[in-house]
């Protein structure tokens, strides 16, 4: 399932183009790994790494479109 919600954080960035959508997962991961780090040991590195995952991808999505909208405006 968290696997799942990562891909649909990513649809969520590119298709909505909403910065806030992917840190909502981040966070949402992030408590997932705090909250069940005694019951399930298995369960807090995956959400960890999920999150971070959707950091690293929420960073480079807010670049690419950085560039590209200063491509755009460029009157060259």
């Amino acid at each position: 399932m968290m696997i799942a919600a990562t891909i649909l954080a990513f649809v969520f960035a590119v298709k909505i183009r909403d910065w806030c959508y992917p840190l909502v997962f981040f966070w949402a991961f992030i408590g997932i790994g705090v909250r069940n780090s005694t019951l399930y040991p298995t369960i807090t590195p995956l959400s960890y790494i999920l999150a971070v995952l959707i950091l690293i991808f929420h960073h480079f999505h807010q670049k690419n479109r950085e560039i590209i909208r200063e491509m755009g405006s460029d009157p060259s």
